[in-house]
């Protein structure tokens, strides 16, 4: 069982008895979740009279289940924006497309991983191809029937998967009738010290593998096929039969195939219905779990995520980012998050207001595409000035600027259309202290809406940020009609304590045209370097996006953490000694200034890394 309270004030087990508990008036009502990083005493917990389920998931940050009803009793603690669960969608380019697994791969272009300096490495004399290390991914899932994750004998290379979507009990069912179908006799059950999903261990892969139906006894698959591309360009085997190989093409995987974001979630940040959508409480869960394959000295581990959006303060200042950093400052163990795609999706404004001019404030025109069913907007201000909004319909009709009070949310009615507009305006963010207004779009009408921010305050400009979702959670007319293409990276790329990867099109050494670019809000010096991810060849054929430049990088993490840790080179090393060694390694142009927003400290290249630490000594 998961960590969690035990006592009087709830006595129960889990999740599924406090719905069960918790929701006598409607037994079929989904459980709201909140990542926290507080903890109250049971005195507290009886003064509430409320009923909830708590799982530990480390560096102080728990999540709390607990049903509406007992949620009323709490709204003011548990209602703000730093504990309210963001969604995350995945970092591809055709996610508009059904996937079908690609029947013919063609040829293997292996010319990424060549400009990375992957392949250089991976020949003597270094022989680097992740040979006792664990990559590990947070995506789909994985086909991992697919010759790319076994070995030349046919055995599985992955050591575990664990299967967010899947129900053991349901699975358990079945068990007499695999049984008799099979001769064999499988028991599923969740991680150790987890209560959902079900975990499939290399044996029980192994022995599917065996079978005339591999999916009766090992039931994960990957529908979408995101999760198999990436762990494919990270680590996928050497195919003798046309010379196909990932990065680290012998290191061991893990993965965890997420399940999809609560219902609530999806249509409180209105997202398309169908879209693909993850959320905090689970991908944190994902994270402790694939911690607990590291053992330090002996067995490293790169952390590989492929989700991202574009909510936030962009500083890397959420819970999210918080554990990510915290995992990382561990000895042997890195995180690797892709930048996105979003630099050219209109999807960013950035306004500098004039304080000491008679107009003080900036327009921000949006253009809402046909059909879009609604979207979440947030605006960002930096200290220490106070603004304010008003905001003007497609037909004219204005909402007047308002003196929000802190707390304080408005929904607004439009006569002339369906349009429902709710404002929350947070005076105080309480992670970074910043202002924060969010927009909530429902049934937005088709063309341009004004935004006109004020400000007030001291200095010279007063400087504000205007981000919408992600473009696959709106239409794709929707965007600003000035957009501002830097600071597009997507959340958790801002996490300090993570790799953050950019993406380029190695071919011709160019910038990939929806790269998401930096820098932090605050300045901070992100994306860490850019990494192919154009026409890069995978399992299921050749694609592009900013996630498959995330695996690469992961793949060269894992090589480079076979010298260091297996091969014992550096036993010390962490996320920030590996981001120094592959910052030194980087090929930087001649005439371009480094570190810059769009490419950070330049482009990977493994080989280029060695040749750096050769004839250099470690003690």
């Amino acid at each position: 069982m998961t960590e969690r309270y035990r006592d009087e004030v709830f006595g129960m087990d889990s999740r599924t008895e406090l719905s069960m508990a918790c929701n006598t008036e409607a037994a079929d009502e989904e459980l709201l979740q909140f990542i926290v990083d507080f903890e109250w005493t049971p005195e507290e917990i009886a003064s509430f009279g409320v009923r909830f389920c708590k799982t530990s998931v480390g560096d102080g940050i728990s999540i709390l289940y607990i049903s509406p009803q007992e949620y009323a009793k709490v709204e003011p603690y548990l209602g703000r924006y730093y504990y309210v669960p963001q969604c995350y969608g995945l970092m591809e380019e055709n996610f508009d497309t059904i996937f079908f697994p690609a029947k013919d791969n063609g040829p293997v272009n292996l010319q990424p991983l060549d400009a990375a300096g992957i392949i250089q490495v991976q020949n003597p004399p270094l022989s680097l191809t992740g040979k006792g290390v664990i990559t590990a991914f947070l995506d789909t899932g994985i086909d991992y029937t697919l010759p790319h994750f076994r070995t030349a004998e046919g055995k599985s290379r992955i050591l575990a998967i664990w299967d967010q979507t899947l129900t053991a009990e349901e699975l358990n069912a079945k068990k007499e009738d695999i049984l008799e179908k099979t001769g064999v006799d499988m028991t599923y059950t969740p991680p150790e010290g987890f209560d959902y999903g079900v975990q499939f261990t290399r044996e029980q892969i192994d022995l599917a593998l065996s079978s005339d139906d591999p999916f009766e006894l090992v039931a994960s698959s990957d529908e979408n096929g995101h999760g198999t591309k990436m762990a494919s360009v990270s680590c996928g085997s050497f195919l003798e039969r046309n010379g196909f190989r990932g990065a680290a093409y012998e290191s061991d995987i893990v993965v965890v195939k997420l399940r999809q974001s609560p219902q609530y979630l999806k249509d409180y940040y209105l997202i398309p219905q169908g879209m693909d959508s993850y959320s905090d409480p689970d991908i944190l869960l994902a994270l402790k779990y694939l911690q607990s394959f590291l053992i330090p000295f002996e067995r490293p581990v790169c952390i590989c995520m492929g989700v991202g959006n574009s909510f936030g303060s962009h500083i890397g200042t959420t819970l999210l980012s918080r554990y990510i950093e915290h995992i990382s400052q561990k000895r042997n163990q890195v995180v690797v998050v892709t930048g996105g795609n979003e630099g050219n999706t209109a999807g960013h404004f950035h306004g500098n207001i004039p304080l000491r001019s008679f107009q003080n404030w900036v327009d921000a025109e949006l253009l809402v595409g046909a059909e879009e069913k609604g979207f979440v907007l947030e605006l960002w201000r930096r200290l220490p000035n106070v603004f304010s909004v008003e905001i003007t319909s497609p037909a004219g009709e204005f909402i007047p600027r308002v003196p929000y009070r802190v707390g304080q949310s408005i929904s607004y009615r439009f006569v002339y259309s369906d349009t429902v507009l709710s404002v929350n305006h947070v005076i105080v963010e309480q992670a970074t202290g910043e202002e924060l207004i969010q927009f909530r779009f429902e049934r937005p009408l088709e063309g341009i809406w004004q935004i006109r921010v004020y400000a007030e305050g001291d200095g010279q400009y007063a400087q504000f940020d205007l981000w919408l979702p992600i473009r696959q959670f709106r239409k794709p007319a929707t965007g600003f009609l000035r957009p501002d293409p830097d600071t597009t990276l997507t959340a958790p790329a801002y996490s300090r304590g993570a790799l953050s990867i950019t993406t380029y099109q190695s071919a011709n050494n160019s910038l990939y045209l929806s790269s998401g670019r930096g820098l932090a809000a605050d300045g901070y010096i992100q994306p860490d370097f850019a990494a192919p991810g154009v026409e890069v060849s995978t399992a299921l054929g050749t694609d592009s996006g900013s996630s498959l430049s995330a695996a690469m990088t992961a793949g060269a993490v894992a090589d480079f953490l076979q010298w260091a840790v297996v091969e014992q080179n550096d036993l010390l090393v962490n996320t920030d000694s590996i981001r120094s060694y592959l910052i030194r390694g980087a090929v930087r142009d001649e005439n371009m200034v480094y570190p810059n927003h769009i490419w950070g400290y330049g482009r990977l290249n493994l080989a280029e890394t060695f040749d750096k630490i050769a004839g250099v000594t470690y003690r």
